[in-house]
């Protein structure tokens, strides 16, 4: 278990069942990991699970990423994503997954294939994505104020939800 506070608030939090430190690598190797990150109010921003991590740090204090396998799954307000690969950067608040991706919520399925997620303004982009939706435009489906706006071009690799998740 490891806790990051700053002016006597959470900023993040890991649980872990089991963990191994490999000091040649800074890096502390983590079963089924559970990383929580919090606001600046302290109130819950995202939640990290997965089979497996790999905790990086600089000069053994601050951790600096969290590279997360298996089974791994993301939830950020009403949204749960699924996949197989994710990684935590924290100098840059950013989660990303270069593999498959699915985002599941109230009202709405996505199937991409690669992901980045600005943890902070919660703002989602996709690559490749293919929208398999139950889009409710007039409700608060996941948070998001209608009309909901999405970019994309045929041919165009690279989808951004627009609004942000409030």
């Amino acid at each position: 278990h490891r806790v990051k506070v700053k002016n006597g608030r959470m900023e993040w939090e890991i649980k872990a069942d089991d963990a191994q430190y490999f000091e040649k690598e800074n890096a502390i190797v983590v079963k089924q990991p559970e990383l929580t990150i919090y606001t600046s109010t302290g109130a819950l921003q995202a939640w990290l699970g997965s089979d497996e991590g790999r905790l990086l740090h600089e000069d053994q204090k601050e951790v600096t990423s969290v590279a997360l396998t298996g089974s791994v799954v993301v939830w950020l307000q009403d949204m749960e994503l699924h996949t197989d690969v994710a990684t935590y950067d924290k100098p840059r608040d950013l989660i990303t997954a270069p593999g498959a991706v699915t985002i599941t919520g109230r009202d709405l399925d996505v199937h991409a294939t690669g992901m980045e997620v600005d943890v902070t303004p919660q703002r989602i982009r996709l690559l490749d994505a293919t929208f398999d939706t139950r889009l409710n435009l007039g409700g608060s489906a996941l948070g998001i104020a209608p009309p909901v706006e999405a970019r994309g071009h045929a041919g165009d690799d690279r989808h951004e939800v627009v609004d942000q998740i409030v």
